[in-house]
């Protein structure tokens, strides 16, 4: 008997990482930034109190974050260039043109973004860089852009 063939039959086939990561909900975070501004608690008390990470409350009480504040949530340190609802409405203006024969190419795509800025007051007025664009469209499946010829 081969026990290679023995442990190979009994392994998953596509493997799925977990994570527990963030498992913390924003009301606890919250009551716990509480408790500690207000000295009812300490670091780790209010930590293990609440089911928070200590190093996790004491960047957020102290407002350590670069992007994300007080209790928000958010993985990595990218954030969205524009809220989805905004991601929305251009897409829907897209299929919009696209329904009455407008090609797009990629920069009428950019230029539609920046005049999206504009409308909605954004600061950083200036023109949606390549990598949002690549993040717009990850898949070429929806046909919205126009083949330079």
């Amino acid at each position: 008997m081969n026990l290679f063939n023995l442990q190979h039959d009994n392994m998953p086939r596509n493997y799925k990482s977990t994570s527990n990561r963030q498992s913390w909900s924003p009301q606890a975070m919250n009551k716990a930034i509480e408790d500690v501004k207000e000295k009812k608690m300490g670091w780790l008390l209010a930590s293990k109190t609440f089911k928070v990470p200590q190093a996790t409350l004491r960047r957020h009480a102290l407002d350590l974050n670069k992007i994300i504040s007080s209790a928000a949530k958010g993985l990595g340190r990218f954030q969205l260039t524009f809220p989805l609802e905004i991601e929305r409405q251009l897409v829907e203006h897209i299929k919009l043109l696209e329904t009455r024969m407008f090609g797009l190419t990629r920069i009428m795509v950019q230029e539609l973004a920046f005049e999206l800025t504009e409308k909605n007051g954004f600061e950083d007025k200036s023109e949606a860089g390549q990598e949002w664009l690549d993040g717009f469209f990850p898949q070429p499946e929806p046909k919205l852009l126009m083949d330079p010829r």
